[in-house]
């Protein structure tokens, strides 16, 4: 399995399968998704930890709105420019996000495929290292991208019912 998780179960409140849940996610975060490969992921993943530091984003966050602050963010300059926009909006300030900025990322070439799988890329980051960090366990490299081909599939059925963004209704899963 991919990076293996450091679990003591002597020292660590974990319970059984947990490890084993936790390796698959990061095997997941590794592996080529349906818009992103296995190495955009990981770079999105990469740039998520990266926002925490961000000086554009501790800006802004600090200030009234987001919009009245200008600036570069401080990337890893693996991402488009409205990619890094995306991953560090939504890893530092999501509370704030408007329609018009997601109307903006998407005139700006990122699609609403890309979008909604970053959402699902950092919320899977964030998860794991949170959960890593509640345990005070040192946060692990990522792991390396696994191989394969983005999947590139639309669901049936997606509509623009529940949010900003085309989705499938949860009824529609079952």
């Amino acid at each position: 399995m991919t990076n293996s998780t450091p679990f003591d179960p002597r020292k660590l409140p974990v319970r059984a399968g947990l490890e084993r849940e936790c390796a698959r996610a990061w095997e997941r975060l590794a592996s080529p998704g349906t818009w992103w490969d296995a190495a955009e992921r990981l770079a999105i993943a990469a740039e998520v930890r990266n926002a925490k530091a961000c000086n554009l984003c501790l800006q802004r966050g600090a200030a009234l709105s987001p919009y009245t602050v200008p600036g570069a963010h401080d990337s890893l300059a693996t991402l488009s420019a409205p990619m890094v926009e995306v991953v560090h909006r939504i890893a530092t300030d999501a509370g704030r996000l408007t329609r018009k900025w997601l109307h903006g990322i998407l005139q700006d070439g990122v699609t609403e495929e890309q979008y909604v799988e970053t959402l699902g890329v950092i919320a899977l980051t964030v998860a794991l290292d949170t959960f890593d960090q509640a345990l005070g366990l040192a946060q692990r490299p990522l792991p390396a991208p696994r191989p394969g081909e983005r999947g590139g599939h639309r669901p049936a059925g997606a509509a623009r019912d529940l949010a900003w963004v085309h989705t499938v209704a949860p009824q529609a899963l079952r």
